[in-house]
């Protein structure tokens, strides 16, 4: 019998990105304009100092995780996470190289 976590993860490693994906990698810059507001309020609601650690989980492209490296850059982390490695991959892409906060699954 094979084990549904198991498949699952084998799945998600080997498939192509989806239509989706590549929609939310292609408009990332339309779809960050619009979450901007979110964004914001959660900056706020988190009330980071700079020694706290973040894990971004389900991080897209990477712009939430980017403002929270701002806060917390002097002592803290942020690792940003997401299934997509497309959207991992644009994140890498759109951010400073010697920061690793968004590593190979």
């Amino acid at each position: 019998m094979t084990n549904p976590a198991t498949a699952a993860d084998t799945t998600a490693d080997t498939a192509p990105p989806s239509q989706g994906d590549r929609l939310w990698v292609d408009e990332a810059d339309r779809f960050d304009a619009m979450l901007a507001p979110a964004s914001d309020a959660i900056m706020t609601a988190l009330e980071l100092g700079p020694t706290d650690v973040v894990v971004d989980i389900g991080c897209g492209t990477g712009a939430l995780t980017r403002s929270i490296h701002e806060s917390v850059a002097e002592h803290g982390s942020v690792t940003g996470v997401d299934l997509s490695e497309a959207m991992i991959e644009a994140a890498r892409v759109q951010s400073d190289p010697d920061v690793p906060h968004f590593p190979p699954r």
